[in-house]
């Protein structure tokens, strides 16, 4: 499912959004969320973190199974896929 996702190596993506980020503080490697952009910088991060290598959040929500999809529910019919593609919602 997330075999075609890898971190981008390095402290800044290019693009303003919301990351997955490795940071490095005080030796240890941890990860979390933060939002980026080009003035100024992550937002949740201190002064002496390090970012080591980032994701896009988008990139791996996508793959993720949608949380609300339960075995009880009934499928969608074909004019709920219709309409929801319609609309640019995903729909697996």
């Amino acid at each position: 499912m997330f075999e075609d996702i890898h971190w981008t190596l390095g402290d800044a993506p290019k693009e303003q959004g919301v990351y997955i980020i490795a940071v490095e503080t005080l030796g240890m490697v941890t990860t979390s969320a933060s939002y980026w952009n080009p003035v100024d910088g992550w937002a949740s991060i201190s002064p002496d973190d390090k970012v080591k290598g980032f994701i896009p959040l988008e990139e791996v929500t996508n793959k993720l199974p949608y949380f609300w999809k339960s075995d009880d529910e009934p499928p969608l019919t074909e004019e709920q896929i219709k309409r929801a593609k319609a609309r640019g919602i995903r729909v697996d």
